[in-house]
């Protein structure tokens, strides 16, 4: 056999696919591609197949697929490895060939060349392959294949379809001994399975855990005895790290007493609910109290409900982007979302960012949030005024023509010596604006003009000020 130089692993299950992906995740495998693939032409089954990287080569392949056959119904492993210079993608399909309860046998892919079937002993596939090509010669029927078992024509394929339907029991074709081929359930190391149960609890893996203990008697922290899920542990392990929120299962996600736990210890809780809870006012509420971000979630019902908003911006002004376009135009939503982060100007109404009370008292919170204030206003003197006043910084969001401005400029630097870096060339030399601005701060010689940097009465006032300046 090939030597695993590197390896990929993926998996389908037709019955539980949230199972089966969290069974590769604590096989190891780095899963990096979900999409929908056909098990076979015959039954014309889709379902999801999940697939990625593995770091080691399993040391039994086909342990791990009765495992995943014991633990969820219709199973398909898939592997490929690299060999000596030349890297080429093979695919070995190990499945029970024959379903004694369905009556069906799954065959080829048409995405795949599956290669040797030899895992199973006497090649099942080319028994029946011989037999279809017998009948369909003598039915002259055109025999067309693109690769193992796979028909190219439509006339052919149904062809094969209708015989392999009328061959009934399969079982024994091509001479396959089950009990030589597959392995018992002993033959699954118990290390394996208790293995594969410490990383699901870990993980929090609801469904794999529930089909270990149905399966194998395993009885964890979070499935007790009486196979209920403990979601207070489930909460616990989420709070200290030990699980993440997006392996929750569906069942959780839907649970209301679970999220509003969940939400009081994890501030993107409503992110993992459902649909339904992300609409539920109750729920909604409690998570945007934790966290107001949590809005961005929530329906675009409760995005537009004043008191969910109102809880939202209160939390976290930045909200206030998730809010709807009306509640985003209130004023007295957005005087509450400024109040607590004045960058939440930025997401409020046009109207309201040229509201000079709303603007005002977003840059008392933050400074910066001149830069969402409208033209309007950041060309208003009387009103920039008064803002350098509280924060000098602020002159870096006026108007060309008040960086201009003596009477503004030198407000800005008496509050905060360094705004001298937004004010124009020509007040930057301007030796009244340049020492009120020293006398503030000594840092803020390096933005005078070079004849100013010279001055003697300009440098000794810096220097006054804080002597590493120089």
């Amino acid at each position: 056999m090939a030597s695993w130089n590197y390896t990929r692993l993926g998996a389908s299950s037709k019955n539980n696919e949230e199972g089966i992906e969290q069974l590769l995740e604590c096989l190891g495998v780095d899963i990096d591609n979900e999409y929908m693939t056909e098990t076979g032409y015959i039954s014309n089954n889709y379902r999801p197949k999940f697939e990625g990287n593995i770091d080691e080569e399993p040391d039994d392949l086909l342990e791990i697929y009765n495992l995943a056959n014991e633990l969820f119904d219709e199973v398909y492993i898939y592997y490929s490895w690299e060999t000596g210079n030349n890297t080429s993608d093979y695919y070995k399909r190990h499945e029970e060939i024959y379903n004694p309860i369905t009556k069906k046998i799954n065959i080829g892919d048409a995405e795949y060349d599956y290669g040797s079937q030899e895992i199973f002993g006497e090649n099942v596939y080319e028994v029946l392959k011989e037999k279809i090509e017998e009948e369909a010669k003598k039915q002259n029927i055109p025999i067309k294949w693109n690769s193992e078992l796979i028909p190219s024509t439509e006339e052919f394929a149904d062809f094969c379809d209708s015989f392999i339907a009328n061959l009934g029991d399969l079982s024994t074709l091509g001479k396959r001994q089950e009990e030589e081929n597959i392995p018992t359930d002993e033959e699954i190391s118990q290390t394996l399975i208790e293995e594969i149960a410490d990383k699901a609890e870990e993980n929090g893996y609801i469904e794999l855990l529930n089909a270990i203990k149905e399966k194998f008697n395993i009885v964890t922290e979070i499935i007790n005895e009486e196979n209920k899920i403990d979601k207070d542990k489930i909460i616990g392990k989420i709070y200290q790290g030990l699980i993440q929120p997006d392996t929750l299962n569906d069942s959780l996600k839907k649970d209301k007493d679970f999220i509003l736990e969940l939400a009081k210890v994890n501030s993107d809780a409503l992110n993992y609910a459902s649909e339904e809870l992300k609409a539920d006012k109750e729920v909604v509420l409690e998570a945007v109290k934790q966290n107001g971000d949590a809005l961005e979630y929530a329906s675009e019902e409760l995005r537009a409900d004043k008191e969910i908003v109102l809880e939202a911006v209160k939390q976290n002004g930045d909200a206030l982007e998730y809010a709807s376009e009306e509640l985003r135009a209130d004023k007295g939503i957005v005087l509450e979302a400024v109040k607590q982060n004045g960058d939440a100007l930025e997401y409020a109404s046009e109207e309201l960012r040229a509201d000079k009370e709303i603007v005002l008292e977003a840059v008392k919170q933050n400074g910066d949030a001149l830069e969402y204030a409208s033209e309007e206003l950041r060309a208003d003197k009387e009103f920039v005024l008064e803002a350098v006043k509280k924060d000098g910084s602020i002159l870096e969001y006026a108007s060309e023509e008040l960086q201009a401005n003596k009477e503004v400029v030198l407000e800005a630097v008496k509050q905060n010596g360094e705004a001298l870096e937004y004010a124009s060339e020509e007040l930057r030399a301007d030796k009244e604006a340049v020492l009120e601005a020293v006398k503030q701060s000594g840092y803020a010689l390096k933005y005078a003009s070079e004849e100013l940097q010279e001055d003697k009465e300009v440098v000794l006032e810096a220097v006054k000020q804080r002597r590493r300046c120089i």
